[in-house]
């Protein structure tokens, strides 16, 4: 799983717990749902999801 840049989307108004990762290339199929730690809450403003690099060591998922 990796991505080319932090997904933003302007000027939204959104009040979110959590996300679903899915893939755009495979039918929109999902990866993941994602609970956040708190409420993400933003009006008329940007919103950015920082995405960890993909690296042997880092990932929003890891399975060992």
């Amino acid at each position: 799983m990796g991505w080319s840049y932090d997904p933003q989307w302007k000027n939204v108004s959104i009040r979110a717990t959590g996300a679903m990762i899915y893939n755009a290339s495979k039918d929109n199929k999902a990866l993941c749902v994602v609970e956040f730690a708190e409420e993400v809450i933003s009006t008329n403003g940007n919103l950015r999801v920082f995405m960890p690099p993909v690296s042997s060591t880092e990932a929003p998922i890891w399975i060992d």
